[in-house]
């Protein structure tokens, strides 16, 4: 895909996907949860919501969306300034490309660690989740930890995260199972957490 005989063809799609994602009024720019939260708030159906420019700007979140795909740490600043932007779908694309940028966005902590208390919980988490990645975990794994026992409105994010987390998660869930054996199933299904420790045991 990198090679330049792909770069027109590349261009091309990217354009007409953009074009097609406009008209249907793409839906899928924010998190789940944060999409019907808003839609509740504003006493809408998502699909009056994402018809909304005002509640929905959706080329924006598209332009955001192109610039974290692209892990360019030229993008650093933008997505800094973005991580204090009133609209929570830009702070979660912000918080998203500094995670995408890796050792690159290590210069972005104080930043990541102020979004660990971000009124939206998607961005607590994936704030966590990057700071962890960064070798912090300490300050990381105690918000997944909070969210994880306080309770949390995006619990299938929660416990995906732990689990692309990887080890630096495992005593949390330990921790947790432990506390609350009831919790590592749902009905006759182990929940992710438990499928967790099950993997690592082997």
């Amino acid at each position: 895909i990198d090679e330049k005989k792909h770069r027109q063809k590349i261009a091309e799609l990217k354009s007409a996907m953009r074009k097609k994602q406009l008209e249907l009024f793409d839906s899928g720019l924010l998190p789940e949860e944060m999409r019907m939260r808003r839609a509740k708030a504003n006493n809408l159906t998502i699909h009056e919501m994402v018809r909304n420019k005002e509640l929905y700007p959706l080329e924006t979140y598209l332009d955001y969306a192109d610039k974290v795909l692209e892990r360019d740490a030229g993008h650093l600043e933008t997505f800094v300034a973005g991580m204090t932007d009133k609209d929570d779908g830009i702070r979660w694309w912000s918080v998203v490309g500094l995670h995408l940028l890796e050792k690159d966005a290590a210069s972005a902590t104080d930043v990541l660690e102020s979004a660990l208390t971000d009124e939206s919980e998607e961005v607590q988490i994936m704030a966590a989740w990057t700071l962890i990645k960064l070798g912090k975990e300490e300050e990381g794994l105690a918000c997944l930890r909070d969210l994880l026992f306080n309770g949390t409105k995006c619990k299938l994010l929660l416990q995906n995260t732990i689990d692309w987390v990887g080890a630096p998660a495992f005593p949390l869930v330990k921790e947790y199972i432990a506390a609350k054996p009831e919790k590592a199933k749902a009905g006759n299904k182990v929940s992710i957490l438990g499928h967790i420790m099950e993997v690592n045991r082997r």
